[in-house]
């Protein structure tokens, strides 16, 4: 395969090199594009990746970064109140004896609710690769979807005030198929900084 430009969008379109010096439709924007041999190979695409020193899109693949939805960062009110809860349950069971059942079990639902969370957030996340990205659900039973590159039509951040405060929020990526697939993740820590990522695979 040869990656090259196309002039009109300036995104990458991938040929076999038996076309060079043909005419080829961009997938992208339609724009017909004419494949200049250049020495005998067609002009590379810029691996705008690689050059910011992640992983090059054209070597083998690998994983670049893996995204969880964040916790505290996410619920801080819920994660203080449920830790502030499981203390105060021990401290309770320790101070009234007599009744150290009820603060025993206040401690153990506090308990409860912050494992729960914790393996929803471990069985959810997106995995970026210098290829493709990967969106996995489940900590049990796995569901997986995952979107090339050069298919991703969109990627929408969406925060309210509260969620730019904290640092956190919700991507939504769009493929430019004949029928449109998204992935959506919520809660993601540094949702700028993924996006940045995913563009400089997308060579924009």
């Amino acid at each position: 395969m040869v990656q090259v430009r196309c002039d009109k969008c300036d995104r990458t379109i991938e040929v076999e090199s038996a076309v060079v010096g043909q005419k080829v439709t961009c997938p992208h924007c339609g724009d017909v594009n004419v494949i200049r041999a250049a020495g005998g190979e067609a002009r590379p695409a810029r691996d705008a990746a690689a050059a910011a020193g992640y992983p090059s899109a054209s070597g083998p693949e690998q994983d670049v970064r893996r995204v969880r939805p964040a916790m505290f960062r996410a619920r801080p009110f819920l994660f203080v109140g449920m830790v502030a809860v499981f203390v105060a349950g021990l401290v309770g069971a320790v101070v009234f004896a007599p009744a150290w059942f009820v603060g025993a079990g206040v401690s153990v639902a506090a308990l409860v609710v912050l494992v729960v969370w914790k393996l929803r957030t471990m069985g959810e996340g997106l995995v970026v690769t210098n290829k493709r990205i990967i969106d996995r659900e489940g900590f049990f039973r796995k569901d997986t979807s995952e979107i090339r590159f050069a298919d991703i039509k969109n990627v929408q951040v969406r925060q309210g005030f509260t969620d730019r405060l904290l640092g956190v929020g919700t991507i939504v990526i769009s493929t430019a198929g004949e029928h449109e697939d998204t992935v959506a993740m919520s809660d993601v820590p540094r949702p700028d900084e993924l996006v940045k990522l995913i563009d400089l695979y997308r060579n924009l």
